[in-house]
């Protein structure tokens, strides 16, 4: 989302959101940019627009394919 946008951004009812992002992402940095609102309070954005529970549920799953690279576990 756009910084000055996010504050006009309004719905009216609950939007399916589905976010992949890369804490590595150098286009879309995930702390935010100046072309980008930080994942964080984009997250947050859609919980409270959703009116989703804010408490995480996590489900930790086997490392099937220890060499695939995808087994940080590192949550923001």
């Amino acid at each position: 989302m756009v910084p000055g946008k996010i504050g006009g951004c309004k719905p009216g009812r609950p939007i399916p959101v589905m976010e992949i992002h890369g804490t590595a992402d150098s286009t879309v940095v995930c702390k935010g940019s100046l072309i980008a609102v930080g994942i964080p309070e984009v997250l947050n954005f859609w919980k409270l627009n959703n009116g989703c529970d804010t408490t995480p549920v996590k489900e930790w799953v086997p490392d099937i394919f220890a060499f695939d690279n995808s087994t940080e576990n590192t949550l923001m």
